[in-house]
Protein backbone atom coordinates (compact mmCIF):
# COMPACT_ATOMS: atom_id res chain seq x y z
CA UNK A 1 0.00 0.00 0.00
CA UNK A 2 2.83 2.54 0.74
CA UNK A 3 4.32 1.87 -3.09
CA UNK A 4 1.05 3.51 -4.21
CA UNK A 5 0.44 6.71 -1.75
CA UNK A 6 2.15 8.87 -4.42
CA UNK A 7 -0.46 7.60 -7.07
CA UNK A 8 -3.69 8.85 -5.93
CA UNK A 9 -5.88 6.63 -8.35
CA UNK A 10 -3.70 3.35 -7.56
CA UNK A 11 -3.61 4.10 -3.97
CA UNK A 12 -7.61 4.15 -4.61
CA UNK A 13 -7.62 0.81 -6.34
CA UNK A 14 -5.60 -0.90 -4.01
CA UNK A 15 -7.54 0.04 -1.21
CA UNK A 16 -11.16 -0.79 -2.71
CA UNK A 17 -9.23 -4.42 -3.66
CA UNK A 18 -9.32 -4.86 -0.01
CA UNK A 19 -12.48 -3.49 0.88
CA UNK A 20 -11.63 -1.35 4.03
CA UNK A 21 -14.27 0.84 4.25
CA UNK A 22 -12.21 3.75 6.23
CA UNK A 23 -8.94 2.96 4.39
CA UNK A 24 -10.94 2.87 0.77
CA UNK A 25 -12.18 6.81 2.31
CA UNK A 26 -8.94 7.97 3.15
CA UNK A 27 -7.61 7.29 0.10
CA UNK A 28 -10.23 9.19 -1.92
CA UNK A 29 -10.44 11.60 0.11
CA UNK A 30 -6.89 12.73 0.16
CA UNK A 31 -6.55 12.31 -3.45
CA UNK A 32 -9.50 15.12 -3.97
CA UNK A 33 -7.70 17.34 -1.25
CA UNK A 34 -4.77 17.67 -3.69
CA UNK A 35 -5.83 20.79 -6.33
CA UNK A 36 -3.98 18.67 -9.05
CA UNK A 37 -4.85 14.90 -8.48
CA UNK A 38 -6.62 13.26 -11.13
CA UNK A 39 -9.05 10.69 -9.86
CA UNK A 40 -10.64 8.90 -12.22
CA UNK A 41 -14.66 9.85 -12.50
CA UNK A 42 -15.21 6.17 -11.69
CA UNK A 43 -13.78 5.88 -8.81
CA UNK A 44 -15.47 9.07 -7.90
CA UNK A 45 -18.60 8.15 -8.78
CA UNK A 46 -18.65 4.36 -7.31
CA UNK A 47 -17.62 6.63 -3.67
CA UNK A 48 -21.01 8.89 -4.47
CA UNK A 49 -22.78 5.94 -4.94
CA UNK A 50 -21.75 4.19 -1.44
CA UNK A 51 -23.20 5.29 1.07
CA UNK A 52 -20.38 4.80 3.47
CA UNK A 53 -17.81 7.23 1.45
CA UNK A 54 -20.14 9.70 -0.26
CA UNK A 55 -20.24 12.11 2.67
CA UNK A 56 -16.75 12.23 2.98
CA UNK A 57 -16.05 12.25 -0.56
CA UNK A 58 -18.44 15.77 -0.75
CA UNK A 59 -16.84 16.85 2.30
CA UNK A 60 -13.70 17.19 0.27
CA UNK A 61 -14.54 18.62 -3.25
CA UNK A 62 -16.54 21.21 -1.06
CA UNK A 63 -13.04 22.59 0.55
CA UNK A 64 -11.89 23.10 -3.26
CA UNK A 65 -12.48 26.56 -4.49
CA UNK A 66 -13.13 26.41 -7.47
CA UNK A 67 -14.97 24.02 -10.44
CA UNK A 68 -12.81 21.71 -12.33
CA UNK A 69 -14.00 18.42 -14.10
CA UNK A 70 -14.00 16.38 -10.87
CA UNK A 71 -16.10 19.08 -8.57
CA UNK A 72 -18.74 19.09 -11.73
CA UNK A 73 -19.05 15.52 -11.55
CA UNK A 74 -19.71 15.89 -7.89
CA UNK A 75 -21.68 19.08 -7.91
CA UNK A 76 -23.53 17.50 -11.17
CA UNK A 77 -24.90 14.19 -9.32
CA UNK A 78 -25.83 16.01 -5.99
CA UNK A 79 -29.59 15.13 -4.91
CA UNK A 80 -32.50 17.11 -2.45
CA UNK A 81 -31.29 13.87 0.60
CA UNK A 82 -27.52 15.40 0.64
CA UNK A 83 -29.39 19.50 1.88
CA UNK A 84 -29.10 18.51 5.49
CA UNK A 85 -25.12 17.40 4.83
CA UNK A 86 -24.15 21.12 2.63
CA UNK A 87 -25.42 22.60 5.62
CA UNK A 88 -23.21 21.62 7.61
CA UNK A 89 -20.08 21.21 5.26
CA UNK A 90 -20.66 24.39 3.50
CA UNK A 91 -17.99 26.84 5.34
CA UNK A 92 -16.68 29.51 4.20
CA UNK A 93 -15.37 32.54 5.46
CA UNK A 94 -15.46 34.07 1.55
CA UNK A 95 -17.29 33.18 -1.70
CA UNK A 96 -15.78 31.36 -4.76
CA UNK A 97 -16.98 29.38 -7.49
CA UNK A 98 -18.22 26.69 -6.01
CA UNK A 99 -20.07 28.44 -3.83
CA UNK A 100 -22.01 30.22 -6.45
CA UNK A 101 -22.36 27.29 -8.29
CA UNK A 102 -24.03 25.50 -5.97
CA UNK A 103 -26.23 28.49 -5.23
CA UNK A 104 -27.40 28.15 -8.69
CA UNK A 105 -27.90 24.73 -8.63
CA UNK A 106 -30.82 23.33 -9.94
CA UNK A 107 -31.91 21.41 -7.19
CA UNK A 108 -33.36 23.84 -4.87
CA UNK A 109 -32.73 22.25 -1.63
CA UNK A 110 -28.90 22.57 -2.49
CA UNK A 111 -29.27 26.07 -3.69
CA UNK A 112 -31.13 26.62 -0.37
CA UNK A 113 -28.50 24.90 1.43
CA UNK A 114 -25.87 27.28 0.11
CA UNK A 115 -27.98 30.42 0.35
CA UNK A 116 -27.14 29.62 4.02
CA UNK A 117 -24.07 29.75 3.92
CA UNK A 118 -24.36 33.92 3.78
CA UNK A 119 -23.55 36.51 6.39
CA UNK A 120 -27.38 37.63 6.05
CA UNK A 121 -28.97 37.77 9.60
CA UNK A 122 -25.95 37.38 11.31
CA UNK A 123 -21.92 37.96 11.46
CA UNK A 124 -21.02 34.63 10.86
CA UNK A 125 -20.13 33.60 6.47
CA UNK A 126 -19.37 35.38 3.59
CA UNK A 127 -20.92 38.82 2.59
CA UNK A 128 -23.16 38.43 -0.39
CA UNK A 129 -22.15 40.03 -3.68
CA UNK A 130 -24.64 42.69 -4.94
CA UNK A 131 -24.14 40.53 -8.04
CA UNK A 132 -25.09 37.00 -6.55
CA UNK A 133 -28.43 38.35 -4.85
CA UNK A 134 -30.87 37.77 -7.52
CA UNK A 135 -29.59 33.90 -7.36
CA UNK A 136 -29.08 34.19 -3.58
CA UNK A 137 -33.22 35.18 -4.00
CA UNK A 138 -33.90 32.73 -5.76
CA UNK A 139 -32.64 30.07 -3.73
CA UNK A 140 -34.51 31.44 -0.24
CA UNK A 141 -37.65 31.34 -2.43
CA UNK A 142 -36.93 27.94 -2.66
CA UNK A 143 -36.34 26.62 0.65
CA UNK A 144 -38.56 24.10 2.04
CA UNK A 145 -37.44 23.46 5.78
CA UNK A 146 -37.90 19.77 6.08
CA UNK A 147 -35.73 19.10 3.19
CA UNK A 148 -32.76 21.10 4.79
CA UNK A 149 -33.03 18.98 8.33
CA UNK A 150 -33.91 19.70 11.64
CA UNK A 151 -30.51 20.99 12.33
CA UNK A 152 -30.66 24.19 9.91
CA UNK A 153 -33.99 25.85 11.01
CA UNK A 154 -32.57 28.22 13.60
CA UNK A 155 -30.20 29.27 11.07
CA UNK A 156 -32.99 29.60 8.19
CA UNK A 157 -35.08 31.51 11.03
CA UNK A 158 -32.30 34.01 11.35
CA UNK A 159 -32.89 34.40 7.48
CA UNK A 160 -36.61 34.43 7.42
CA UNK A 161 -36.07 37.13 10.55
CA UNK A 162 -34.02 39.46 8.68
CA UNK A 163 -36.18 38.96 5.48
CA UNK A 164 -39.28 40.41 7.52
CA UNK A 165 -37.24 43.34 8.69
CA UNK A 166 -35.57 44.25 5.46
CA UNK A 167 -36.74 42.52 2.87
CA UNK A 168 -40.52 41.80 3.64
CA UNK A 169 -41.89 41.38 -0.32
CA UNK A 170 -39.20 38.43 -0.15
CA UNK A 171 -40.37 36.92 2.88
CA UNK A 172 -43.66 37.14 2.14
CA UNK A 173 -43.44 35.45 -0.70
CA UNK A 174 -41.65 32.69 0.82
CA UNK A 175 -44.44 32.19 2.66
CA UNK A 176 -46.94 32.20 0.17
CA UNK A 177 -45.12 29.63 -1.65
CA UNK A 178 -44.93 27.21 1.59
CA UNK A 179 -48.55 28.35 2.00
CA UNK A 180 -50.05 27.21 -1.23
CA UNK A 181 -48.24 24.09 -1.27
CA UNK A 182 -49.50 23.24 1.99
CA UNK A 183 -53.41 24.02 0.78
CA UNK A 184 -53.11 22.04 -2.34
CA UNK A 185 -53.11 19.47 0.23
CA UNK A 186 -56.43 20.57 1.48
CA UNK A 187 -55.53 22.65 4.79
CA UNK A 188 -53.09 25.70 5.60
CA UNK A 189 -51.03 25.83 8.89
CA UNK A 190 -47.71 27.32 9.70
CA UNK A 191 -44.75 26.61 7.96
CA UNK A 192 -41.56 25.54 9.26
CA UNK A 193 -39.28 26.09 11.03
CA UNK A 194 -41.90 26.71 14.14
CA UNK A 195 -42.47 30.33 14.77
CA UNK A 196 -41.82 31.24 11.56
CA UNK A 197 -45.24 32.67 11.46
CA UNK A 198 -44.79 35.45 14.16
CA UNK A 199 -42.85 37.55 11.71
CA UNK A 200 -46.14 37.69 10.00
CA UNK A 201 -47.06 40.85 12.82
CA UNK A 202 -43.46 42.14 11.97
CA UNK A 203 -44.38 43.06 8.35
CA UNK A 204 -45.54 46.39 7.09
CA UNK A 205 -49.15 46.77 6.57
CA UNK A 206 -49.69 46.22 2.67
CA UNK A 207 -47.80 43.11 3.40
CA UNK A 208 -50.19 42.03 5.85
CA UNK A 209 -53.20 42.86 4.33
CA UNK A 210 -52.38 40.92 0.80
CA UNK A 211 -51.81 37.89 3.02
CA UNK A 212 -54.62 38.23 4.51
CA UNK A 213 -56.87 38.13 1.89
CA UNK A 214 -55.19 35.31 0.67
CA UNK A 215 -55.26 33.30 4.01
CA UNK A 216 -59.07 34.29 5.59
CA UNK A 217 -61.49 31.19 5.48
CA UNK A 218 -58.96 28.44 4.31
CA UNK A 219 -59.19 25.37 6.17
CA UNK A 220 -56.57 25.28 8.54
CA UNK A 221 -54.58 23.22 11.26
CA UNK A 222 -53.88 24.72 14.32
CA UNK A 223 -53.67 28.67 15.21
CA UNK A 224 -54.94 30.81 12.58
CA UNK A 225 -52.67 32.85 10.66
CA UNK A 226 -55.13 36.00 11.13
CA UNK A 227 -53.65 36.27 14.39
CA UNK A 228 -50.25 37.47 13.61
CA UNK A 229 -52.00 39.50 10.55
CA UNK A 230 -54.71 41.14 12.07
CA UNK A 231 -54.32 40.38 16.01
CA UNK A 232 -52.18 43.84 16.28
CA UNK A 233 -53.67 45.95 13.87
CA UNK A 234 -57.98 46.63 14.48
CA UNK A 235 -57.80 48.97 11.58
CA UNK A 236 -56.80 46.57 9.06
CA UNK A 237 -59.32 44.10 10.47
CA UNK A 238 -62.34 46.23 10.58
CA UNK A 239 -61.94 47.28 6.97
CA UNK A 240 -61.52 43.58 6.25
CA UNK A 241 -64.60 42.81 8.69
CA UNK A 242 -66.67 45.83 6.65
CA UNK A 243 -66.14 44.12 3.11
CA UNK A 244 -66.95 40.94 4.15
CA UNK A 245 -63.44 39.04 3.37
CA UNK A 246 -63.01 37.86 6.98
CA UNK A 247 -66.12 37.41 9.30
CA UNK A 248 -66.78 37.39 13.39
CA UNK A 249 -66.15 33.76 13.49
CA UNK A 250 -62.72 34.34 11.87
CA UNK A 251 -61.68 37.44 14.68
CA UNK A 252 -62.60 34.57 16.99
CA UNK A 253 -60.02 32.90 15.76
CA UNK A 254 -58.02 35.79 16.04
CA UNK A 255 -58.44 36.27 19.69
CA UNK A 256 -58.38 32.33 21.16
CA UNK A 257 -56.04 31.91 24.12
CA UNK A 258 -55.02 34.94 23.33
CA UNK A 259 -54.96 37.37 27.06
CA UNK A 260 -52.77 40.27 26.00
CA UNK A 261 -52.89 42.89 22.86
CA UNK A 262 -54.40 41.19 20.56
CA UNK A 263 -57.70 40.18 22.70
CA UNK A 264 -58.02 44.33 23.59
CA UNK A 265 -57.26 44.95 19.75
CA UNK A 266 -59.56 42.45 18.36
CA UNK A 267 -62.00 42.05 21.49
CA UNK A 268 -63.26 45.44 21.55
CA UNK A 269 -64.36 45.07 17.63
CA UNK A 270 -66.14 42.08 17.92
CA UNK A 271 -68.34 43.48 20.61
CA UNK A 272 -68.92 46.32 18.70
CA UNK A 273 -70.18 43.84 16.05
CA UNK A 274 -72.49 42.31 18.47
CA UNK A 275 -70.23 39.10 19.47
CA UNK A 276 -71.33 38.03 23.22
CA UNK A 277 -69.03 38.84 25.71
CA UNK A 278 -69.04 35.48 27.68
CA UNK A 279 -68.07 33.71 24.06
CA UNK A 280 -65.26 36.21 23.29
CA UNK A 281 -64.03 35.42 27.04
CA UNK A 282 -64.49 31.49 26.22
CA UNK A 283 -62.44 31.97 23.32
CA UNK A 284 -59.84 34.24 24.72
CA UNK A 285 -59.61 31.28 27.79
CA UNK A 286 -59.58 28.44 25.83
CA UNK A 287 -56.28 25.86 25.09
CA UNK A 288 -55.12 27.39 28.71
CA UNK A 289 -52.51 25.03 29.97
CA UNK A 290 -50.91 24.90 33.76
CA UNK A 291 -48.08 23.36 35.69
CA UNK A 292 -49.96 22.29 39.04
CA UNK A 293 -53.22 22.25 40.23
CA UNK A 294 -56.18 22.53 37.80
CA UNK A 295 -57.61 25.25 40.68
CA UNK A 296 -54.36 27.53 40.43
CA UNK A 297 -54.58 27.70 36.44
CA UNK A 298 -58.13 29.03 36.79
CA UNK A 299 -57.29 31.34 39.47
CA UNK A 300 -54.46 32.82 37.09
CA UNK A 301 -57.17 33.49 34.79
CA UNK A 302 -59.79 35.55 37.10
CA UNK A 303 -57.27 37.29 37.96
CA UNK A 304 -56.17 38.66 34.52
CA UNK A 305 -59.72 39.28 34.02
CA UNK A 306 -59.93 41.07 36.84
CA UNK A 307 -57.29 43.23 36.19
CA UNK A 308 -57.96 43.61 32.74
CA UNK A 309 -61.90 45.54 33.48
CA UNK A 310 -60.11 47.85 35.04
CA UNK A 311 -57.29 48.23 32.91
CA UNK A 312 -59.57 48.41 29.82
CA UNK A 313 -63.10 49.66 30.28
CA UNK A 314 -64.06 49.26 26.62
CA UNK A 315 -63.82 45.45 27.67
CA UNK A 316 -65.21 45.04 30.90
CA UNK A 317 -68.56 43.15 29.90
CA UNK A 318 -65.72 40.83 28.42
CA UNK A 319 -63.49 40.36 32.11
CA UNK A 320 -66.99 40.21 33.72
CA UNK A 321 -68.10 37.17 31.83
CA UNK A 322 -64.15 35.86 32.05
CA UNK A 323 -63.87 36.22 35.82
CA UNK A 324 -67.64 34.87 36.19
CA UNK A 325 -66.74 31.61 34.10
CA UNK A 326 -63.25 30.95 35.91
CA UNK A 327 -64.70 31.28 39.01
CA UNK A 328 -67.28 28.72 38.22
CA UNK A 329 -64.38 26.33 36.67
CA UNK A 330 -62.05 27.48 39.79
CA UNK A 331 -64.28 26.06 42.32
CA UNK A 332 -65.51 23.01 40.79
CA UNK A 333 -61.58 22.15 40.24
CA UNK A 334 -61.45 22.88 44.13
CA UNK A 335 -63.79 20.22 45.31
CA UNK A 336 -62.16 17.85 42.51
CA UNK A 337 -58.65 18.02 44.21
CA UNK A 338 -60.19 18.35 47.67
CA UNK A 339 -62.30 15.16 46.42
CA UNK A 340 -58.78 13.57 45.51
CA UNK A 341 -56.64 14.39 48.95
CA UNK A 342 -59.90 12.67 50.72
CA UNK A 343 -59.16 9.41 48.25
CA UNK A 344 -55.88 9.78 48.81
CA UNK A 345 -54.70 10.30 45.59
Amino acid sequence: MGAHMTDPAAWYDAAARLGVPALLQAALVASLAAADAQVPDAAVTAALDDPRTRNAVLAAVLRRSTVDDVTELVIGRLTTGDAPFLTRALLRDSVDDILHRLLAHQIPSVAGAAALTFAVGRTLGPALPAEWRSAWTDAVLGIKADELGRRSWSRLAEVLEHLAAHDPDIFEQWFIRRTDEMAAKGFVTAPRPYGCEKQLAELPPTNRERLARRHAGQARVGHSLLRNLLGHDRDLAQRLLDEGTVTTTDLLDVVEDQRGDVLEQIGSLLLDRGVQPDLIARTAARRHQWIGPESSAHQRLIDYFEELGVRVPALKSVADAGRLAETAARDDALAREHQDRVRGR
